[in-house]
């Protein structure tokens, strides 16, 4: 009888976790700023952020892509009960040059920051 009852209690109780995984490291919004299309060259963007993680050849011209991302995870299982949320946020920048190696464009979405920890259905 005691085995049973510790058996059920074992089972009624219930558990959770937290979890965090981040990929690369954050891309810094201070050295982005300090580009400057027309002037920055493809030396001063690898000093500014570092290498870039994928570059893609468009004929005589290049782009580069800089990504970070958040993941934030959470779970909770009560009895036969899981509850499971992950929200991945990402900072990605993209960067064009010209044949020359001058930075022509750049587009930024900085978001890696707003990643949360979320269980569905408990708003």
């Amino acid at each position: 009888m005691p085995r049973l009852l510790l058996l059920v209690f074992t089972l009624s109780l219930g558990s959770c976790f937290f979890g965090e995984r981040r990929m690369n490291a954050p891309i810094d919004a201070n050295a982005l700023a300090s580009l400057q299309i027309g002037v920055s060259t493809a030396s001063d963007v690898t000093a500014a952020l570092g290498a870039p993680e994928q570059v893609v050849e468009l004929g005589e011209k290049s782009a580069w892509l800089y990504r970070h991302n958040h993941e934030k995870n959470v779970g909770i299982f009560l009895l036969a009960i899981g509850l499971y949320g992950e929200d991945t946020q990402s900072d990605r920048v993209w960067t064009f040059f010209d044949k020359n190696g001058a930075l022509t464009h750049i587009g930024a979405t900085l978001q890696a920051k707003d990643a949360e920890f979320h269980l569905p259905g408990l708003d």
